[in-house]
């Protein structure tokens, strides 16, 4: 004995064989075929779809990654420059410490220009006075 799940539509007999449930089965075979055409259809849509969509996120993707690695170079590039700024500040701070040098040694030179200048000054006047003094 056939269970429910097992008894097909052709199984069944009488009153199923009146010209109405054929046209019935008829209706219901057609609606099956056109199910399948349309499961057919929205899977290849869909398929269609799904691989639009990978495109567009994989474009979506490479430009998102090349502006990052844009913006990973401008942070390089902007390191690069902020350690060359940083190299030129430490040579012109040496520059600086060796122009004061130059003026801190020029200073004491002058004093001790004057100094001896003064002294000159002195025996000269002292020569003077002397010279005076003699005449």
């Amino acid at each position: 004995m056939k269970t429910n799940k097992e008894i097909s539509l052709k199984d069944l007999k009488y009153p199923f064989e009146s010209t109405s449930w054929k046209k019935v089965l008829e209706a219901h075979n057609q609606l099956e075929e056109v199910t399948k055409i349309i499961d057919t259809k929205m899977n290849s849509a869909l398929v269609k779809t799904e691989h639009e969509f990978l495109q567009g996120y994989g474009a979506f993707v490479n430009q998102k990654n090349s502006e990052m690695n844009e913006l990973v170079n401008r942070y390089v590039n902007r390191s690069s420059n902020v350690s060359l700024l940083e190299e030129r500040i430490v040579k012109l701070e040496g520059v600086i410490h060796d122009l004061r040098n130059q003026l801190y040694m020029a200073e004491e030179c002058k004093e001790n220009k004057v100094k001896e200048a003064m002294k000159w000054k002195m025996r000269g006047e002292i020569l003077e006075q002397d010279k005076a003094f003699l005449e």
